[in-house]
């Protein structure tokens, strides 16, 4: 082989192929740890999600659910409006609407009411009442129901394992801050490749 050879093309592959191999072999390492993080984060997604019960149903109320495939880390639990501790006038309407409903504190005992406090971990597939009143004890399901629909709203901020965070709300009154109908993942799907890796 020739001198001449060993300076032409076949010289400067046959120089660089082992630079170039480790370097290929670098940015394919790093684009696998990337992938497979992003999948891990992926597969440890929470979703909280609102029901309302069936006016029909033994026990009326309000739901939330992790409807994900990851715990979700309760960071914030707000009431936004129909705080059972304050009489408002439309929590007195409340009362009013429930048999024999006898006030500690403000609080109608036969009314149960939950919230959450700061990191409390809510596994995927688990399913908490926020507000619940049995049937039998319902004077007047209207007045009870438009309570649960249209005047108690929470308002709940919570985050993966991996400390992404979202905000839901049990009704959405223009309020942007809320994740009504958004899903989590999206959030994971339009980050850059460096977002992704880190």
């Amino acid at each position: 082989m020739s001198s001449s050879d060993e300076r032409g093309l076949y010289g400067l592959l046959r120089r660089h192929a082992p630079i170039s191999v480790a370097g290929i072999s670098l940015l394919l390492s790093i684009y696998t740890a990337a992938a497979s993080h992003n999948k891990d984060r992926l597969s440890t997604l929470p979703k909280l999600s609102f029901s309302f019960s069936d006016p029909n149903d033994p026990v009326v109320g309000l739901w939330v659910e992790n409807s994900g495939s990851g715990p979700a880390v309760i960071k914030t639990f707000d009431v936004v409006e129909g705080d059972l501790t304050k009489s408002t006038p439309a929590v007195r309407l409340l009362n009013s609407a429930v048999t024999s409903c006898e006030t500690v504190d403000g609080l109608c005992g036969k009314i149960h009411a939950r919230q959450f406090t700061a990191t409390y971990f809510m596994k995927e597939g688990a399913r908490q009442p926020l507000l619940r009143i049995d049937q039998r004890d319902i004077k007047n399901p209207s007045v009870v129901m438009d309570f649960i629909y249209n005047r108690y709203v929470v308002r709940i901020e919570y985050c993966s394992v991996y400390d992404y965070c979202w905000v839901e709300c049990s009704k959405s009154r223009g309020d942007t801050t809320c994740g009504t109908g958004h899903s989590p993942a999206t959030e994971i799907f339009e980050q850059s490749f460096w977002d992704r890796l880190f």
